[in-house]
């Protein structure tokens, strides 16, 4: 198991990371977790804002560049924007497990974030896009170590600044539940 309170963690990921409205190094998510953020509203593995094919690059980078940091955690937390995006969840799922991969050189632990639950809008577009993250999950383990996705049940509406956006309790939950995910398997 790895000591938490010695432990080098970088969050790599998209607005979630980056910090909307607030940041995972920030109290709320701090009070569990010392960790340094690499975030990038709006991108994902494969998108990015301007619908462009940039959003692999900046992944890639983003775990390159924590590679030469050499943590011993490196959480990704990328797929929300991915979901939202028109590509195939098996494409997306397929580009995560590379990242996943490419982290995992580099880092003695790699944990993956699901997309969380798409929470407000009862419309097509939010059935669609809840129906698109929910398999998404399902098919993760077919690229990346069960063992290694974060449980993230726990956070429901409650625990939204939005749709997509945590609150500051939804960072303690997120947080909560990769200590859990760090516990599990050394």
């Amino acid at each position: 198991m790895i000591a938490l309170a010695l432990t080098a963690l970088i969050c790599i990921g998209d607005s979630n990371v980056a910090g909307w409205g607030l940041r995972p190094s920030e109290p709320s998510f701090a009070q569990v977790l010392d960790c340094e953020t690499s975030g990038h509203p709006g991108f994902g593995v494969l998108r990015d804002p301007a619908g462009k094919a940039k959003g692999q690059l900046v992944a890639r980078a983003a775990v390159l560049e924590a590679s030469f940091r050499r943590a011993d955690v490196v959480v990704l937390s990328f797929l929300t924007n991915d979901v939202v995006s028109a590509a195939p969840v098996e494409q997306i799922a397929r580009t995560l497990g590379r990242r996943y991969r490419e982290a995992q050189r580099s880092a003695d632990r790699v944990l993956v974030v699901p997309p969380l639950v798409w929470v407000d809008g009862s419309g097509d577009v939010a059935v669609s896009l809840r129906r698109r993250q929910i398999t998404l999950a399902e098919i993760l383990p077919d690229y990346v170590d069960a063992r290694d996705i974060v449980d993230v049940s726990e956070i429901g509406a409650a625990e939204h600044a939005d749709e997509v956006h945590l609150n500051a309790r939804g960072h303690a939950v997120l947080a909560g539940a990769i200590v859990g995910a760090l516990e599990v398997r050394p």
